[in-house]
């Protein structure tokens, strides 16, 4: 999950933002968007196999990763 991660970042601030340059401004507006949209959920991915790893672990209890504090949130529209 951190490699797809840093995968991602990667090609956001390189490849995709020269990809992104060539877009009109209605779509480089579009692209930075579905960006951080794809950034964010990738690391909520990565929280909840954090979270997976405290409980197989002992640290926290399914009951304490259930809270609402813990929780990753509804995906953006």
């Amino acid at each position: 999950a951190m490699l797809l991660a840093d995968e991602a970042r990667d090609y956001f601030e390189g490849t995709g933002r020269a990809e992104g340059a060539r877009l009109d401004p209605a779509g480089r507006v579009e692209f930075s968007c579905e960006s951080l949209k794809a950034t964010v959920r990738i690391m909520q991915a990565v929280a909840w196999l954090l979270t997976q790893r405290a409980i197989d672990a002992g640290e926290i209890t399914p009951d304490d990763a259930r809270l609402p504090s813990s929780r990753l949130g509804d995906p953006p529209e």
